[in-house]
């Protein structure tokens, strides 16, 4: 089962990856890379977002449906032409309170993307202190101000980059130079 103690973040997706040791004779490194890994680790990222602990992707929601969970939308994730539907796995397995959270909170996400703002922040306003709520509530407030698309997924922007972009900072490749690194 999952450790309702563990106090770190995670972001679980399911696939192929390449794992084992990488690199020379002269220096090894155990590692997993890959798209799957890529995603699970966006994922993560995306918990300090959220505010949330774990979060996984619909395909490892659908491998395993005895999980409790609710959708928390779509998100971009850098590397991949399509978003990816987001789950966030509750700690307390389908007690009353997260029920009710879970229907309201997709009751109003799919408000929010039909354009039913008002509706959908007076569902979101009975759970202040809850972070997917919160965050939702800014999102149909931007909306309403016409700074935010609904129909569009989620996507979280780097703030400042290391290094210096290659290519006008869209291909990911960065140029370091020897006072970057310290």
């Amino acid at each position: 089962g999952i450790n309702a103690e563990y106090m770190g973040r995670a972001g679980l997706h399911t696939g192929s990856a390449f794992v084992g040791n990488i690199g020379s004779s002269f220096r090894l490194n155990y590692s997993a890379m890959g798209d799957t890994v890529n995603v699970a680790s966006h994922l993560k990222s995306f918990n300090a977002h959220f505010e949330t602990k774990l979060l996984c992707s619909s395909i490892t929601r659908a491998s395993a449906p005895s999980l409790f969970s609710r959708c928390l939308g779509e998100v971009t994730i850098a590397g991949r032409q399509a978003p990816v539907e987001v789950y966030q796995i509750f700690e307390q397995q389908k007690d009353g309170r997260c029920v009710e959270l879970a229907k309201d909170y997709e009751n109003a996400l799919r408000l929010f993307a039909h354009g039913d703002f008002d509706p959908a922040l007076n569902i979101l306003s009975k759970y202040p202190d809850d972070g997917p709520c919160e965050e939702l509530t800014n999102r149909i407030l931007s909306a309403q101000t016409g700074e935010l698309n609904p129909a569009l997924p989620l996507t979280l922007r780097r703030k400042k980059p290391f290094g210096h972009s290659v290519n006008g900072d869209r291909s990911g490749l960065r140029r370091f130079e020897l006072n970057d690194i310290k």
